[in-house]
C-alpha cells in the first residue's frame, strides 16, 4: 500500500519520504505512554531533526 500511496502522491506534486519501519519503531518505543497522540508526536519530531533513513521506493 506504500508503494501506491508514494506514487500516487508524487504524481500530484507532494514531496512524499518513506521511512523505515523497523528505525521509526524502535525510536517510538522510548515512549512511556503510547498514545496515538504521542506516536505522531513522536513521528514529528524523528522528521523535524531528520533521525531517519529515507527508503528507495520500487518503480511501478
Amino acid at each position: 500500500m506504500s508503494q501506491t500511496l508514494f506514487h500516487r502522491l508524487t504524481a500530484k506534486g507532494f514531496d512524499v519520504v518513506c521511512m523505515e519501519a523497523r528505525q521509526v519503531a524502535a525510536q517510538l518505543a522510548a515512549i512511556r505512554n503510547k498514545t496515538d497522540r504521542n506516536d505522531a508526536y513522536g513521528i514529528a519530531q524523528i522528521v523535524r531533526t531528520g533521525w531517519f533513513h529515507p527508503v528507495h521506493m520500487k518503480s511501478r
